[in-house]
């Protein structure tokens, strides 16, 4: 790159690859978006043969309508209206000592002075957050139940689940 783009990129210029926003909002989105809904409600109560396509939907707004829209620009708001899904969000609580989580991890020690790749059992209480972790050479059931054993006497109890 010359380093004029450099530059213009520096001050805040549109990166390569990446459309810049106008920034305004879109009149035309305001108008055809209701229509474009009821649209495809009607859809969902018809047979399959006979709901109308982005491209049907196009036309519509173009002839009944008249409305000067680009078929490019209507298919993109279809698209962006029937993968409109509600955000699903499932809250997780915890009450204290009901549930402790395991598992294993790698990390690189040094060890007399040499870099070795060891497994960490680590785990985790999710009230309050609460980590311990027990540094292995290998994940064999072996080092599984004594990462248990170990996290219980560290903890002083043992959890429900």
């Amino acid at each position: 790159m010359s380093r004029k783009i450099v530059r213009k990129y520096c001050k805040g210029g549109a990166l390569p690859d990446i459309r810049k926003e106008s920034g305004r909002p879109c009149v035309l989105r305001d108008i055809v978006e209701p229509e474009i809904i009821r649209i495809l409600e009607e859809n969902k109560n018809l047979p399959h043969k006979q709901q109308l396509n982005a491209t049907d939907i196009w036309k519509y707004l173009v002839t009944e309508k008249g409305i000067a829209i680009a078929q490019s620009t209507t298919l993109m708001y279809v698209r962006e209206l029937k993968n409109k899904a509600p955000e699903i969000f499932l809250e997780l609580s915890h009450e204290p000592g009901e549930t402790i989580q395991f598992d294993w991890g790698d990390m690189v020690a040094v060890i007399s002075g040499m870099k070795t790749v060891v497994s960490v059992f680590c785990a985790a209480l999710p009230f309050s957050g609460y980590i311990h972790g027990l540094p292995y050479p290998d994940k064999t059931m072996l080092s599984f139940l004594d990462g248990h054993i170990k996290t219980f006497e560290h903890i002083e109890g043992v959890s429900h689940r």
